[in-house]
């Protein structure tokens, strides 16, 4: 599914350049990051916009997911509860479900964490 889906991808990239960096004390964000950032933002956004809510398909869905937890750990509360507010607008569209178990328990996980307060500090 990863390699499948350029949106997937890219948002996993992120998270996972971001998370090195921060693991090196690199805790400036880089110009290329931040075209990253975009990039991955206007794929999603296209991919919403190209498809009605039902049909979204699950790697956009969990790219999604990626993005807010990107910016639960990496960027501001205001572009975290964004992407949650789409997320739960996408689910509740789509019926509560999704075409792959796999995706469902990580959304509950993802709720689960959500309620118990695991989010962005700033």
């Amino acid at each position: 599914m990863i390699l499948a889906n350029s949106t997937l991808l890219s948002s996993i990239t992120l998270l996972t350049i971001s998370h090195l960096r921060h693991l090196k004390r690199e805790l400036h964000t880089s110009a290329s990051l931040l075209d990253l950032r975009g990039q991955v933002l206007e794929s999603i956004q296209l991919a919403v916009r190209d498809s009605s809510s039902i049909a979204i398909a699950d790697p956009v869905v969990l790219s999604i997911v990626i993005m807010a937890a990107y910016e639960a750990f990496y960027g501001t509360s205001e572009c975290y509860d964004i992407h949650v507010r789409g997320l739960t607008q996408i689910v509740e569209l789509r019926g509560g479900s999704v075409e792959d178990g796999f995706v469902d328990r990580l959304l509950l996980q993802f709720d689960a964490s959500a309620l118990l307060g695991v989010r962005p500090t700033a």
